[in-house]
């Protein structure tokens, strides 16, 4: 992104500025602010999926405020120094003392809600749409038709979202590598099952992957936030999650700590749009067992459902097997325990055979997950089969024509840097149904 907003915004300076001594010094910097923000806006919701309200402001501040006095002085420092180690101390503590002004004011900015407006991904036409746009209202005052230009940028700000209609319900496993985080979303509701792992001193999918794609999907706020379990690989995110986004209540097993969380229990049920939510598992009291402790999750919608059981493994299955086998069969499966040899027993899918079977997995995972006879036992009840590690993000609709696949983000949104690599799990999905 830095190469294309650096060349582009240069590209477009050059062209649209006038030369300063006949537009004058102030007015050429207020006008190179303008195109700036103009020129570069398609570009910035295409690669960061938001649009700064508050650039132009911070830029005609922080601009000269560095080239002419954070900048001059640190040089000054520098050429100071051979000469007196005092005096470039004072011109470095100066300059320093003018970037922690800057970086005060620059932080109250950001801590606005004003500050940034997220948006969701663009599509490729609607980007070229937008740069053709930007490129009309730069052009000189006297070309006809800026307005009709404006109405351009229009499915970049707004644009038109693909949401369920009542009684449907998407599914979207993301990829947050070895680790689980699925978004259910209705007609206007939002749930998110799990938030992808966090390392203690390292990457934080929560905030990398889950968060990104939250708001590239338009969900800027959610109804549940539901952890399966207190695993890492399911739980690590959370607390990204909650700090960035409003979530108006979380749900997690008992017996796992969890700040402001309610229980999730079996019986629990509830309804959004036309879409039945139901906790097939933990019951109550249930002593907390890590992964058998996991919250196993129904969605319902109109003639398909959806079933997503975290890391239950066999002892678990058998139960839900004995106890609520009605509750099993569904179209869709988040396979438990990422394909595991500990879950999916045979009784097991063969109950649920779904339709679709999603394996969340990194790539190359140390586990060498999911594992052939689990894969194998899936094929064999006939589903296709797609993991996060080749297809990236996967959406399916749910509704009254069934599990209809609607998204592999690999696929659908391909660039040239990927490697045509095979799938680990996905290349034999034609052959499995």
């Amino acid at each position: 992104p830095g190469f294309w907003l650096s060349f582009l915004g240069v590209a477009w300076l050059m062209w649209c500025l006038p030369d300063a001594h006949e537009a004058g010094l102030l007015r050429s910097f207020l006008h190179a602010q303008g195109v700036a923000m103009l020129g570069l806006l398609p570009l910035t919701v295409w690669f960061f999926s938001q649009a700064s309200l508050a650039g132009v402001l911070v830029n005609l501040v922080g601009i000269p405020w560095i080239s002419l006095g954070v900048v001059p002085l640190a040089v000054l420092g520098l050429l100071a120094a051979p000469l007196s180690t005092a005096a470039a101390d004072t011109l470095w503590r100066l300059a320093a003392w003018l970037m922690d002004v800057l970086w005060s004011g620059l932080e109250r900015i950001a801590e606005s809600p004003l500050s940034l407006l997220w948006l969701p991904e663009p599509s490729l036409p609607i980007l070229l749409l937008a740069l053709l746009g930007a490129f009309w209202l730069l052009l000189p005052r006297g070309v006809p038709g800026k307005p009709l230009a404006a109405v351009l940028l229009l499915p970049l700000l707004w644009p038109a979202q693909d949401r369920p209609a009542h009684g449907e319900a998407d599914l979207v496993m993301l990829d947050v590598g070895q680790g689980s985080s699925v978004l259910i979303r209705t007609r206007g509701h939002a749930l998110l099952f799990d938030a992808g792992p966090a390392a203690p001193h390292g990457l934080d999918m929560g905030e990398a992957a889950v968060l990104p794609a939250l708001r590239s999907l338009g969900v800027l706020r959610l109804d549940a936030l539901l952890v399966s379990h207190g695993h890492n690989d399911h739980s690590g995110g959370v607390g990204a999650i909650r700090r960035e986004l409003p979530v108006a209540s979380t749900r997690a097993p008992e017996g796992w700590p969890l700040a402001d969380a309610s229980l999730c229990q079996r019986e629990q049920s509830w309804e959004w749009d036309g879409v039945r939510f139901r906790i097939l598992h933990p019951p109550p009291l249930y002593p907390y067992m890590g992964n058998d402790s996991s919250c196993v999750l129904r969605v319902e919608a109109a003639g398909a459902s959806a079933l997503l059981p975290g890391d239950i493994g066999r002892h678990v299955e058998a139960r839900l097997l004995k106890e609520q086998p009605a509750a099993l069969p569904a179209e869709v499966l988040v396979v438990p325990h990422h394909g595991s040899p500990t879950s999916s027993s045979a009784p097991f899918v063969a109950a649920v055979a779904p339709q679709l079977a999603l394996f969340g997995v990194g790539s190359n995972n140390r586990f060498d997950l999911p594992r052939d006879e689990i894969v194998a036992r899936y094929r064999e009840v006939g589903s296709t089969l797609l993991d996060s590690a080749g297809s990236g993000m996967v959406r399916v609709r749910l509704g009254a024509g069934g599990a209809e696949l609607r998204e592999r983000y690999r696929f659908d949104h391909p660039r040239y840097w990927r490697p045509a690599e095979a799938l680990a799990v996905g290349d034999a999905a034609g052959s499995g149904g």
